[in-house]
């Protein structure tokens, strides 16, 4: 169907530009505004319900991204006639055309740092662009560069078979092939020739996969050649993909070379940050020279891990000179912990149980700080490893979880290689990992924390206060993860014990927090009651009045008291709560959304639907955002949803509200959940209301 002539909202299209793998692409005029636009006409003929939806979330996200190298989105018209994107009118061609042209090879590079900024900004907010290629690249006629089609080059939905391709034509894209496979590991979405192996083979696509992405365009940028030989049958060019086997980088300036060969990494954990490579190419533009830091508190940084570096070089020449200054050598590790230490210090001014929370210079610090340790502390990786835990851990209780596990696995890794498996430090890194793990609903986590409880009780003891930290954190990991609740309070009993002999420590609390959940679980509300109220005693004693663990207390028993049908006093702990998290933690954080479930049921259980939907869809938006749109996170919203449309008899609204949290339950949730447990039943109540 061709929409030339048409009216859209306030859009009058006037022609047609071309069509592409999401659909046509249109010229058109905002009448309102009195500004040219292209109208994309997205393809919904071949998207269910929540493929659709998922990809309007989507599109709404990247209408908040701004970008001076980004295609703005203006707007997204959900009309009759289809859903429409009304985007940034660009006069130009792409960067296909204008290689073949020619270009200048400082051109080139001016192209290369534009594409790495609307990078930096777009994975700044989590987006990521799935099919970086040239195609999707333009120069306007002023010559300014602008990257299309952010997040949205993945199609979804139903019917792609082994070797279904898709060929989209117009736009310059005539001649790329895009693979659309159905594998074992789930589907392959984007331009063959521009994937990384992990998106290749199927897997999760990250911010390194468009890192990878940009190492194979930028390699066709500066050499002119592709990085994969021509005329390759499309299966043995998906191996190659999926292997990471390119043409070598040749020809070009050597930190160039080095750069790509970096960015092409098969390893998504070693390959440079998007802010990393733009870092890398302004320094190859100015070098040798190298540009001044702005920031006071980066320089800081940047000054502490320069005067690290240089320390280790000076140590080295030191040992060269006198090799049995053994005293000097022992003084000089001991100094460069001392580095180590400050430097977790600085760092822990993004922690949020610390900070103010939100988007502040601590944020920015921090990614300085996770930038510069993995690139400039190559001779002191024991140092590397421990600041890299450190920023980590604090990525974590972010809900940074991609930015944390590159950095906490490359921290195991390290100690590991230099330390042996045994060490005290493994069993940190193994603790990161479980907790990271733990934070995002993984059973992975369990492992993890079994092998740091066996090193640390091995090396410390049955008693000593670190093992108690990894028993409280597998406690949970039984009880909350897995629904072994009985399994749990053992475990968690332990950990109080050790915890008891500290009994004024936000520790203790902790423990006796997580063992009230437990009994509050198993139906012991006296017992959980006491314990919630003396672990809110101790942290209120402790810790600040916002602190997020605070909230966690106060939060702990809106849900106990809405448990025993007084909802209408658990409602003050829960707006408390929120408050608190909301000021710490940002708006978006995935403790926000626990809080707005529980408040929106509590809300549903008092009648007042009116105040619970909104609590409930506010919840399920920020999970979905955090964690994706099929992650067993999002049950708890999606069953406090199917809760109010079942009371309030929006039988369509329930069905899909069913079908999503079981959907999404499987292989997390067991039958035995209350969660599956109800949903089942809900659903099936509503399908014998509709035949009736």
């Amino acid at each position: 169907m061709s929409f030339v002539e048409a009216r859209i909202g306030n859009i009058r299209i006037t022609g047609f530009l071309g069509e592409g793998g999401m659909g046509k692409v249109y010229a058109g005029i905002d009448e309102k505004l009195r500004r040219d636009v292209a109208l994309k006409a997205l393809r919904g003929d071949h998207l269910d319900g929540a493929a659709r939806a998922r990809l309007l979330r989507e599109a709404r996200a990247l209408s908040r991204l701004s970008h001076p190298n980004v295609c703005a989105i203006y707007d997204l018209i959900e009309a009759p006639e289809g859903d429409f994107l009304v985007l940034e009118r660009i006069h130009g061609r792409t960067l296909q055309a204008a290689l073949a042209d020619g270009l200048a090879a400082a051109e080139k590079l001016r192209i290369a740092r534009e594409i790495a900024a609307a990078l930096v900004a777009a994975h700044a907010q989590g987006i990521v662009h799935r099919d970086l290629k040239l195609a999707n690249v333009m120069l306007t006629d002023a010559g300014a560069v602008k990257v299309l089609d952010f997040g949205l080059a993945r199609p979804s939905g139903e019917g792609a078979g082994l070797a279904e391709v898709l060929e989209p034509g117009g736009m310059d894209t005539a001649a790329e092939w895009t693979a659309l496979l159905s594998t074992s590991f789930g589907r392959v979405v984007g331009t063959a020739a521009c994937m990384s192996p992990e998106q290749a083979r199927g897997e999760a696509v990250t911010t390194a996969s468009d890192v990878y992405s940009l190492g194979l365009l930028f390699q066709e940028l500066f050499t002119g050649r592709p990085p994969y030989p021509p005329n390759l049958p499309l299966p043995l060019l998906l191996i190659k993909a999926q292997e990471g086997d390119t043409l070598p980088v040749s020809g070009i300036d050597r930190d160039l070379a080095a750069l790509l060969v970096r960015m092409k990494n098969p390893r998504p954990a070693e390959r440079p940050t998007a802010v990393d490579v733009a870092h890398r190419l302004e320094r190859i533009r100015g070098k040798p020279k190298r540009r001044l830091r702005q920031a006071t508190a980066a320089a800081v940084v940047v000054l502490l891990v320069a005067g690290a570096v240089k320390y280790t070089l000076d140590l080295r020449r030191e040992r060269d000179l006198a090799v049995a200054a053994r005293a000097e050598a022992e003084r000089a590790r001991a100094e460069s912990e001392e580095v180590a230490r400050f430097l977790e210090e600085v760092f822990q001014a993004s922690d949020p149980r610390l900070g103010k929370g939100g988007d502040t210079p601590a944020r920015e610090l921090l990614d300085q700080g996770a930038r510069r340790v993995r690139t400039e502390l190559r001779g002191q990786p024991l140092v590397r490893a421990r600041l890299m835990g450190a920023i980590g851990r604090i990525y974590v209780r972010l809900g940074l979880f991609p930015q944390a596990q590159p950095l906490l696995e490359e921290a195991l890794a390290v100690r590991r290689r230099e330390l042996g498996p045994e060490s005290l430090e493994v069993a940190q890194s193994l603790l990161d990992l479980g907790n990271h793990q733990l934070e995002q609903s993984r059973k992975q986590a369990e492992p993890l924390l079994r092998r740091a409880l066996a090193l640390r009780e091995h090396a410390l003891g049955p008693e000593d206060p670190a093992v108690a930290e990894v028993l409280q954190l597998l406690g949970v990991c039984l009880g909350r993860l897995q629904g072994d609740w009985k399994g749990a309070e053992p475990v968690l009993r332990r950990a109080a014990s050790i915890r008891e002999n500290d009994p004024r420590s936000p520790e203790l609390a902790h423990a006796l927090y997580e063992l009230a959940i437990v009994r509050h679980t198993l139906h012991d509300t006296a017992e959980a009651e006491r314990l919630f109220r003396r672990a809110l005693v101790l942290r209120e004693e402790l810790l600040p009045p916002d602190h997020p663990d605070v909230a966690s207390s106060t939060i702990a028993l809106g849900v106990l008291l809405a448990n025993a049908d007084r909802c209408a006093e658990a409602i003050p702990f829960y707006r408390r709560g929120l408050a608190s998290y909301e000021k710490r933690l940002g708006p978006e954080h995935h403790l926000v959304a626990l809080t707005l479930s529980n408040l929106g049921i509590c809300f549903v259980s008092l009648g007042d639907f009116a105040a619970a939907e909104p609590a409930l869809l506010r919840s399920l938006k920020i999970r979905e955002d955090v964690f994706g749109p099929d992650h067993a996170e999002l049950v708890p919203s999606l069953w406090g949803l199917a809760r109010l449309y079942r009371e309030t008899g929006r039988r369509a609204d329930l069905e899909a509200a069913c079908a999503r949290g079981l959907a999404n339950a499987a292989g997390v949730f067991s039958e035995a959940s209350f969660y599956v447990r109800d949903l089942r039943a809900w659903r099936a109540e509503g399908a014998r209301s509709a035949r009736r």
